[in-house]
């Protein structure tokens, strides 16, 4: 009985040595995105289907705010890797670049940006309509991450949060 209860303490270490590794290098980026497409690929096929609560513009002018979307979509993201590379996650706490202004700037990005990008492209209001319940997702998905941080960098992190919002920069007046 001390064996199995050793072997399943040693399995749950395990466990949480896999969970820590992967949201240290991936964040919760991963099951965030992955929530996301689930719930956004059959609003987007319904919308198409039947064609509910279309953006009425002009396909050029529609098109035109999606690119411009998805194109800051692609900046902030790429300006977030910089700032915090995959070697560094985990080992620093980042406060420059995106960092400086909100603790989750690609999560911002995907949700902000990307999201409402396509559906200006596929001239369809619906999924933008889903932001908010997106946004109970993602800040449920984080709670983790910013645990781990915590854990890590203490009153470091704390004193972050206070100086910058998740997923809205703070504004300082």
């Amino acid at each position: 009985m001390i064996d199995f209860a050793r072997k399943i303490r040693l399995n749950h270490t395990m466990n949480d040595r896999f969970v820590d590794a992967f949201l240290r290098f991936g964040g919760a980026g991963t099951p965030g995105v992955l929530l996301s497409i689930i719930l956004e690929i059959p609003i987007f096929l319904f919308s198409l289907t039947y064609g509910w609560l279309p953006i009425n513009l002009f396909s050029s002018i529609s098109i035109l705010i999606g690119l411009f979307l998805i194109i800051l979509f692609l900046v902030l993201s790429l300006w977030s890797l910089k700032a915090l590379p995959f070697e560094k996650r985990g080992k620093a706490l980042v406060k420059d670049g995106p960092y400086h202004y909100l603790r989750h700037p690609s999560y911002f990005a995907k949700i902000f940006l990307l999201l409402p990008g396509l559906s200006f492209i596929f001239r369809i209001w619906l999924p933008i309509l889903t932001i908010p319940l997106l946004m109970v997702i993602w800040n449920n998905v984080v709670k983790e991450e910013e645990k781990i941080l915590k854990k890590d960098f203490g009153h470091e992190f704390d004193q972050y949060c206070s100086e910058t919002g998740k997923f809205f920069p703070r504004l300082k007046i």
